[in-house]
C-alpha cells in the first residue's frame, strides 16, 4: 500500500476538517493547516487517534510566507517524492487573488 502525503488548508473544521478524518482513516499522512490552531488541534488529536501521522501548522493561505511555511513543514516531517525532480515553484498568492476577483459573482 503506497502511503500518501496530503495537505489540507481550512482542515480547523467543515469540509476540511472532515477530509482530513476520513483520509486518517485510510492511512494517509496528514499535514493540515489552518488560523485557528486550537481547533486545528483538535481536529489534529482525531486523526492521530484513528493511527494517522499528523503535522499542524497554523497558517492563512491569504498570505504567501505562511503557504510558504505550510510547504517547508511539510516537506521537513514528510521527506519529499523520489518523483519530485525540482523544487514546485508555487504562483504568488497576490496574483491568484486577483484573478479570483476578477470572476464575477454569480
Amino acid at each position: 500500500m503506497t502511503i500518501n502525503v496530503v495537505v489540507i488548508t481550512g482542515a480547523s473544521k467543515g469540509i476540511g476538517a472532515e477530509l482530513a478524518l476520513q483520509l486518517a482513516d485510510r492511512g494517509a499522512r496528514l499535514a493540515l493547516a489552518a488560523r485557528n490552531i486550537e481547533e486545528l488541534e483538535a481536529v489534529a488529536a482525531k486523526c492521530r487517534a484513528k493511527g494517522a501521522k499528523v503535522i499542524t501548522v497554523k497558517a492563512d493561505v491569504g498570505v504567501e510566507a505562511d503557504c510558504k511555511a505550510i510547504v517547508d513543514a511539510t516537506i521537513a516531517a514528510c521527506g519529499r517524492s523520489r518523483e519530485t525532480r525540482r523544487p514546485v515553484e508555487p504562483e504568488p498568492v497576490q496574483q491568484m487573488m486577483v484573478e479570483r476577483s476578477s470572476v464575477p459573482a454569480i
